[in-house]
């Protein structure tokens, strides 16, 4: 499951990708080679803009090929690099870029097809694609919390970015721990459908009567329901960064 957001174009530069502006933005932190740029994609953006490695991995070339970033080779060790740096045209296109207006993102997600269209798959497949995601989700919450821990030791790379880092990973965190929970909480409302259409029906009117009246279902309302639902204190009420939020 991923948040996309899928913005092109910017003024003088028509047909930038989101993937584009993404390895601007990197590069207008330092220089990298395509191979650090891949792997640094891979730790802060993988959550928010999801691109294939093979797309990252050749980003860079593109860039250079339209001025807006430039490359110098450098010996590391036995093999010769190349190493990418923005140009003045590419932070031209990257404050330029701010001033569009941002789309509102839009969310990716196969799992919620299951449970939209379970009527033709089986129970099981529900159930399974559940639980999936909720041990999923709950691996990536443990990844997301250590890697905040380790700003709150260290103050990471960027540690003046740290105040903007903060407001990705609390919408992360947040974020995650919701489908975590959701998860769980859906798988057992399929576990315990009705048979009865009729009653099944009632069940379902009842939880969006509940949401309309600005209540949520117990174990998606912030209640201890036997597990954590609620990102960790030694991650909450302070102002971690993360790797997955824009290292």
């Amino acid at each position: 499951m991923s948040i996309v957001d899928d913005e092109t174009g910017v003024k003088g530069q028509r047909g930038l990708s989101t993937t584009a502006y993404s390895v601007l933005g990197l590069l207008s932190l330092r220089e990298w080679t395509a191979y650090e740029l891949e792997q640094q994609t891979m730790r802060s953006l993988r959550f928010i803009t999801p691109r294939a490695r093979s797309v990252v991995y050749e980003e860079p070339k593109r860039l250079v090929r339209r001025g807006l970033a430039t490359a110098r080779s450098e010996r590391r060790g036995r093999r010769t690099v190349a190493v990418y740096s923005i140009s003045d045209a590419g932070r031209e296109a990257l404050r330029a870029w701010f001033d569009l207006r941002a789309d509102f993102p839009s969310l990716e997600a196969p799992m919620l097809m299951r449970t939209l269209f379970a009527p033709a798959g089986t129970r099981e497949g529900v159930l399974r694609a559940l639980h999936d995601c909720e041990r999923e989700a709950g691996e990536l919450l443990d990844t997301l919390l250590q890697q905040g821990t380790g700003y709150l030791e260290d103050g990471g790379p960027f540690p003046e970015r740290l105040p903007w880092i903060a407001l990705n990973y609390a919408f992360l965190a947040g974020w995650i721990a919701w489908l975590r929970d959701w998860s769980a909480w859906a798988a057992g409302q399929a576990a315990t459908l009705p048979d009865d259409p009729d009653e099944a029906r009632e069940r379902a009117l009842g939880v969006i009567a509940m949401i309309l009246a600005g209540d949520l279902p117990s174990g998606l309302d912030g209640a201890d329901s036997g597990s954590s639902t609620a990102v960790p204190a030694q991650a909450a009420g302070s102002d971690p960064g993360s790797d997955h939020v824009g290292r």
